[in-house]
């Protein structure tokens, strides 16, 4: 399977390199780094659902994405960003600031924010913005600067939203494409 319409990190016809290490992804909220994915890398999650999880409680929530590589949802469709599979993943076609958003059917209290992304199509910067029940619009909440790696990068964010949407601001890939593997958003229903 090719990533990115066929350019990848190693040359042309290059396949992606996922990971299991941990990396540091800075905030200008309080975070720091843990070894929880390690500890609960063996969970399942339903194919094309967004899963809050705390305590063992899970809420799947429909997904939007700004868009997908050529349209070939099948291949490259948001669903890859939650189907706990190393070879599949969601490829954004080109084009600045793309967006993954997660409309939960609850409020919920988010703790972490888990992401994988494919080095060389990263952000640089990711804004997330949250919605809560009687404000009715989103509200810019924090901003991430991920590292431009493939390991799984973990984020603590103390938020209760019943939406939520991460705005990839700046791609390092040159057309704006952006490539994730994994999304997990970790909380508990309130």
């Amino acid at each position: 399977m090719q990533v990115g319409g066929g350019v990848g990190r190693g040359g042309r016809n290059s396949r992606p390199v996922p990971h299991r290490a941990i990396s540091r992804v800075t905030i200008k909220a309080p975070v720091f780094l843990t070894q929880f994915l390690r500890q609960n890398s063996g969970r399942e999650e339903e194919e094309g659902a967004a899963c809050v999880t705390h305590a063992r409680v899970c809420l799947h929530a429909p997904s939007s994405v700004s868009s997908v590589l050529n349209r070939d949802v099948k291949q490259f469709g948001k669903q890859h960003m939650f189907d706990a599979n190393e070879e599949t993943c969601w490829n954004s076609d080109q084009g600045a600031r793309q967006w993954v958003a997660l409309d939960f059917p609850h409020t919920v209290k988010v703790s972490q924010l888990h992401i994988q992304f494919q080095g060389g199509f990263s952000s640089r910067l990711c804004t997330l913005e949250g919605e809560e029940l009687l404000l009715g619009q989103l509200v810019k909440i924090s901003e991430l600067y991920p590292e431009d790696v493939n390991a799984m990068q973990i984020s603590f964010l103390p938020l209760e939203v019943f939406r939520l949407k991460i705005t990839f601001e700046n791609s390092t890939d040159f057309f704006g494409r952006i490539v994730v593997y994994h999304l997990r958003v970790l909380g508990e229903r309130l």
